[in-house]
């Protein structure tokens, strides 16, 4: 995928929504994509990256040939954003065992904030 970043996340996920608008409303150029990892693009590339839409720990951003997963993936989209929340991406550089243990606690969790009755990600940026 050569049209820019692409950011898989959990479409039934009212957290992972609520970041996709936060990322929207900061990002620092307009070049972030996303896919809801229940589409069709979403499965291709998360089956592409090894995982199942059904992982709870399966966000993902695909950047070129690389793919960050978890709490990397969304550091980097922080990456992607204007300062201050750019500087938030410094902590990507952390090892696995500070970085993931409260991810997947959050991952394993995120639906009990609740659920989404559609995807509210801006079209023209989703990919199907």
């Amino acid at each position: 995928m050569s049209d820019g970043p692409v950011y898989v996340f959990d479409g039934a996920c009212i957290l992972c929504n609520g970041f996709v608008r936060f990322l929207l409303a900061h990002e620092k150029a307009a070049a972030l994509r996303f896919a809801a990892m229940q589409s069709e693009t979403g499965r291709i590339l998360m089956q592409e990256a090894g995982l199942s839409a059904e992982d709870p720990d399966a966000v993902i951003l695909v950047e070129g040939d690389r793919i960050y997963y978890g709490a990397r993936a969304v550091l980097c989209a922080f990456g992607l954003m204007r300062a201050p929340w750019r500087w938030m991406a410094m902590f990507r550089h952390l090892p696995s065992w500070m970085l993931e243990p409260p991810y997947r606690l959050l991952a394993r969790n995120r639906h009990r904030f609740g659920r989404p009755g559609v995807c509210a990600v801006a079209p023209g940026r989703v990919l199907g």
